[in-house]
């Protein structure tokens, strides 16, 4: 199956809050909640007894400004990418049960299917990830219909190699 895709920054900014929301908003809401209880002892350390409209206007502040950065890094992903670089830009992609072969404007390569670790779905691409945050993107949009979306997602679950699991005996 071979697929001509045009990797846009938005495509790119697309897997960034794809992953930030499947890995890392866990981590992000505990280290938020974990900041903010050390913001309020801090400044309720010497009040035996709280304003409860000050710990609400703080932490409401606070989740604002937290809310904010978190936002602003994840757009601010979308300039990433240099325009001439090998991210962005136009790619074809040959799907065979050897792998997958590339080719852009400056690179031509292949990936074995041993290096695919596992194939996620979002509402607007396929990743295929070769790493742990490094995906190959496939925006939906270039596929003629749901069966042809089946069809790729069939060939690649069929041919990614999951490691097996070796009885090991310890004495």
């Amino acid at each position: 199956m071979t697929l001509e895709i045009e990797m846009t920054r938005q495509d790119y900014l697309d897997y960034n809050i794809y992953y930030f929301l499947k890995n890392r908003l866990t981590p992000t809401i505990v280290n938020f909640l974990l900041s903010l209880l050390v913001l309020q002892l801090f400044i309720h350390d010497k009040k035996t007894v709280s304003d409860m409209n000050q710990v609400i206007i703080t932490s409401a502040l606070y989740l604002i400004i937290y809310f904010l950065s978190v936002y602003y890094s994840l757009y601010r992903s979308k300039k990433i990418p240099h325009e001439n670089g090998v991210i962005l830009g136009l790619k074809a992609y040959d799907f065979t049960d050897e792998g997958v072969a590339y080719v852009d404007k400056n690179n031509r390569g292949q990936y074995n299917w041993s290096v695919v670790k596992s194939i996620n779905e979002s509402k607007k691409a396929f990743y295929l990830y070769i790493d742990t945050e490094v995906a190959i993107v496939i925006p939906k949009r270039y596929f003629s219909d749901e069966l042809n979306k089946h069809e790729f997602v069939e060939l690649v679950k069929k041919n990614i190699i999951v490691p097996e699991i070796n009885n090991v005996n310890i004495e």
